[in-house]
This record gives C-alpha cells, sequence and structure tokens, in this order.
C-alpha cells in the first residue's frame, strides 16, 4: 500500500480559520453599526424636513387666507386660534390643539402640521404697530414654533410670516 503525503500547504490550519472568522465578524458589527446610526439620522433628518415643510405651507395658506379675510379674531382659548371672516358666511378657522394645527373651512378639517409647540398671531395696524381691539388691522404676524429632539440635543425652529389683509378689521 501506498502512503499518502500531505503537504504541510494543502489547507488552511484551524487557527487561520478562525482568525479569518473573527476579522469577519468585526468587520461585519462595524457595518452594522454604521447603517444603523445612518438610518436613524435619515429618519431623524426625515421627520425633521417634513415638519419644516409643513409649516412654510401651513404659513403661505395663512397668509393667503388673511389677504382675503374681512375681519379677523385672535383667541387663546383652549389653543391658538385664529379666525378669519371673508364676505357672507365664509369663516376659516386655524386652531393648534395637542401638537396639531388645523384648518377649518366650513365643514372641512384639515391638518396642516403636527408636532408644533406653539402658534401665536400678532394683530398689527397698517403701519405695523400692534393693533387693539378697535384698530384697523392690516397685518397679521402669526409664528409657528416646534421643537425637535435628536439623541443629544433638542433644537427649537420657528417660523413667522407677516401677511398683510385687504381691507380688515378686528373683531
Amino acid at each position: 500500500m501506498k502512503q499518502r503525503q500531505y503537504r504541510e500547504s494543502s489547507g488552511f490550519t484551524l487557527l487561520e480559520i478562525m482568525f479569518a472568522v473573527l476579522i469577519m465578524a468585526v468587520l461585519s458589527g462595524i457595518v452594522l453599526t454604521a447603517f444603523t446610526c445612518f438610518h436613524r439620522a435619515t429618519a431623524e433628518w426625515t421627520t425633521y424636513a417634513t415638519t419644516h415643510a409643513e409649516a412654510r405651507r401651513a404659513l403661505t395658506l395663512l397668509s393667503a387666507d388673511v389677504h382675503e379675510a374681512r375681519t379677523i379674531a385672535v383667541s387663546t382659548n383652549g389653543g391658538a386660534i385664529l379666525s378669519l371672516h371673508g364676505g357672507g358666511s365664509l369663516t376659516i378657522s386655524y386652531a393648534l390643539n395637542g401638537g396639531i394645527l388645523r384648518r377649518t373651512y366650513g365643514n372641512q378639517d384639515r391638518v396642516l402640521c403636527n408636532g408644533l409647540h406653539d402658534m401665536q398671531a400678532e394683530l398689527m395696524t397698517h403701519d405695523g404697530k400692534p393693533a387693539s381691539e378697535t384698530d384697523d388691522v392690516g397685518m397679521v404676524r402669526a409664528t409657528l414654533t416646534f421643537v425637535t429632539t435628536g439623541k443629544k440635543v433638542a433644537a427649537t425652529n420657528t417660523f413667522s410670516v407677516v401677511a398683510a389683509t385687504r381691507n380688515a378689521s378686528s373683531r
């Protein structure tokens, strides 16, 4: 019988295989950690960008509504409320309740923005001074504030718009 002779370099030793598996496990852990961090950052950025876009759209819509309004009323009972009255029975209301900004137009109720911390509406005269109950309202300054919280940082973002009215008066 012939005896088989094995060459020393005919395969990998157990130690070499274990070392390769260890290196691959470390590299896989690094890649998985990087992917998880990237995914979390992307989700936070998407929420932040969505809220910014919603706030900009809400203020654009509010600005157009203020321009068309005939009378304007501000109330802070149970959340910030801005009521805009046009010709006839047309009434548009903006209300912040539970972090949700809603626009009500007739019997239509539409959510404009989620995650808001505060809404303020300030009535001003045509020359930019604060308007009293008896002054003619020429402009409305609307401010939306929301707070975003990340892993280690909390940021406050404020959006404001000053919208001019046609011939509005306060009520």
